[in-house]
């Protein structure tokens, strides 16, 4: 039941290592970290500073909130709030991203239990990974053996929502909600397993420039331990992201038994490599399922709560007018509506009080906020003093792209021979925007000269 606050500097505000059975629970963390410099010389990490003499960055910056290192044993995270942290990760835009993560797994020596946490990112602050897992191919890197992982709400990483990848012997997880990455879980890594990706809910991936991977990541390369297996079962994969591959290896004998059972693909998401000799077994799957957003299930991520709401994730388009949100059940609970510092392009009211079965929640949009992006990405919870919560996640657009679009057009119909384009970099959306920008001069057949494609705001 602690606050901590501007821990500037830090590269970890708690950090356990040679621990048994420590519990960390009902923690809210914010504005930790080493800001640094984002190199260029250096692939766009964060670090201190670049010596022009050896040609290297100095005192390259990770910055975790809360890590789990070397020794830890029967570590337990639960009820955690982790939100504006100091500066932001980069992108895969140069190279893998970097700096600011929520918690950190690695070489732990077992039986960790992460549970019931909320780590809403932002495109302000965005996560490198929600969870990484340093030693992902390492017999006893990230959770290493007996960890169960259940009930949190990961939002809106630059990579990954959850690295499982190291032994992932008897790794369980199962009941989160995975949201706004590039990649949802990854288990690229299983070196000895086996592990277990279950009942989650994957609400539609998207990093900072909009770019999706695969929902849930296997493996392309020798990684897999002979004889390793991850079961992947009874997972909601909606939204944008292109579902499950299931890789092979390059070496016989050390291909993948990843079973998938009973899974439901919506939309686009897909399963493909299952007609691969790899061992195991894949079953009961349904394709192509059409599920809105209201459709959405409201008990994940899991939780032991006695309420629940209408909506998880509310998608306003350019249609910016008020959203209701009703509470089902929870008679006589306190809550607190919490939200990063940085989404104030919305408000939620009432703010706090009690909640009663059937009451409202009334969502409104900040019009003169939302004017420098074309894609606003956000989330708030229903919070309660025990530190558990209803998440919901906001998405609007404030028609900036197609403001852009119009311009665009307008030197097509000037009859311009050709255009000088400094991309759209490092803002919500910047990719789908650049295309389009490109595509319409392209189909009028108007030559392009990009320039300024590396230079950093």
């Amino acid at each position: 039941d602690m606050t901590l606050c501007g821990a500037t500097e830090a590269r970890n505000v708690i950090k356990l290592t040679n621990s048994h059975y420590v519990r960390i629970r009902n923690c809210e963390i914010s504005k930790w970290g080493a800001l640094g410099q984002c190199l260029l010389e250096d692939a766009g990490h964060y670090a201190q500073r670049w010596d022009t003499k050896k040609k290297r960055a100095i005192g390259t910056i990770w910055s975790q909130a809360i890590r789990l290192g070397n020794g830890a044993w029967g570590s337990v995270v639960e009820r955690c709030y982790l939100h504006d942290p100091l500066g932001r990760s980069t992108t895969w835009r140069h190279s893998h991203p970097s700096n600011l993560e929520g918690i950190s797994v690695g070489y732990v020596a077992g039986s960790t239990v992460i549970r019931w946490c909320d780590l809403p990112g932002s495109d302000v602050h965005r996560w490198d990974d929600a969870i990484p897992g340093p030693g992902n191919f390492a017999p006893d890197g990230g959770f290493n053996c007996t960890a169960e992982i259940y009930g949190n709400f990961l939002h809106l990483p630059n990579d990954d929502s959850i690295e499982l990848d190291g032994g992932q012997q008897n790794i369980a997880c199962y009941g989160n909600r995975f949201e706004g990455g590039l990649v949802g879980c990854s288990i690229q890594g299983c070196v000895a397993g086996p592990s277990f990706v279950f009942d989650n809910l994957f609400s539609g991936l998207g990093e900072e420039r909009g770019e999706t991977g695969t929902t849930i990541k296997t493996s392309g390369f020798d990684i897999y331990g002979i004889g390793s297996r991850s079961w992947v079962a009874r997972n909601t994969l909606w939204g944008r992201g292109s579902g499950i591959s299931i890789g092979v290896r390059q070496t016989e004998g050390r291909d993948p038994y990843v079973d998938v059972i009973d899974n439901v693909f919506c939309g686009d998401q897909h399963l493909s490599g299952a007609e691969r000799r790899c061992g195991g077994v894949v079953k009961g799957n349904r394709l192509g399922v059409e599920m809105k957003a209201e459709d959405l299930d409201p008990r994940l991520p899991v939780r032991p709560l006695p309420f629940t709401l209408d909506a998880v994730r509310i998608e306003a388009g350019e249609n910016r007018s008020p959203r209701t949100i009703t509470v089902k059940g929870g008679d006589g609970v306190p809550f607190k509506i919490a939200k990063c510092e940085v989404f104030d392009w919305f408000d939620v009211s009432p703010k706090e009080g009690v909640l009663k079965d059937g009451m409202t929640f009334t969502l409104t949009f900040n019009d003169a906020k939302m004017k420098d992006s074309p894609v606003f990405r956000g989330s708030f919870l229903v919070r309660t003093p025990e530190g558990l919560s209803r998440p919901v996640s906001v998405y609007a657009s404030s028609g900036w792209t197609q403001r852009v679009r119009t311009v665009a057009e307008g030197l097509v119909r000037d009859g311009v021979s050709g255009v000088l384009f400094q991309p759209v970099e490092y803002s919500p959306g910047s990719t789908s925007c650049n295309r389009d920008i490109l595509s319409i001069f392209a189909e009028a057949g108007i030559p392009v000269v990009l320039i300024g494609y590396d230079a950093f705001p």
